[in-house]
């Protein structure tokens, strides 16, 4: 598995926004977004900077998975007017591919990167007890749940805040 910087390999952009609303289609539905085009033009956008994004791909070169880091205030329950924290999101592993660490790969990349940029503290839904654990254990005690989301929203989804420790003085 190779991981990549999605704004020096475009061509995947299609395939990521072809997985993610395959993946979540009622989330980016209730965000006016119903076709992989929009999200691909979304996902494009992102990687202007201070964003990034990036995939995972096999030993052929076939996209296995992504993840995306970039500022923003999604939902007004994570932060207060005016308050944006930079959000971990996007993170997929297609179908089929599970199992074999490229998730952990991409937070790790992530995370990497981010701290690269400058980003102190790095926000991300997790989905799960089991995934909530699993990234405590991976940041120590870094990795702090912030809040729970309203069933409703995401069902057992909660926000979960990462500590991180920047390595230069540019921002994200």
């Amino acid at each position: 598995m190779q991981l990549l910087d999605l704004a020096h390999h475009p061509r995947y952009a299609w395939q990521a926004a072809d997985a993610c609303l395959r993946q979540w289609p009622a989330h980016f539905r209730a965000g006016g977004i119903s076709r992989t085009e929009e999200l691909r033009a979304l996902l494009v956008d992102r990687l202007r900077p201070p964003g990034f994004a990036l995939v995972a791909v096999d030993a052929l070169g076939r996209f296995v998975g992504t993840v995306a880091v970039g500022a923003g205030n999604d939902h007004p329950t994570h932060a207060p007017a005016g308050e944006q924290h930079t959000w971990l999101s996007d993170l997929l592993v297609v179908t089929g591919h599970g199992g074999q660490g490229i998730a952990r790969a991409l937070v790790r990349a992530a995370v990497r990167r981010a701290e690269l940029r400058g980003v102190r503290r790095l926000r991300l839904w997790v989905q799960g007890e089991r995934h909530q654990q699993a990234l405590q254990r991976e940041f120590g005690g870094s990795a702090a749940v912030v809040e729970p989301l309203p069933p409703e929203l995401a069902g057992d989804a909660r926000v979960l805040d990462l500590q991180l420790r920047p390595r230069t003085g540019a921002r994200l």
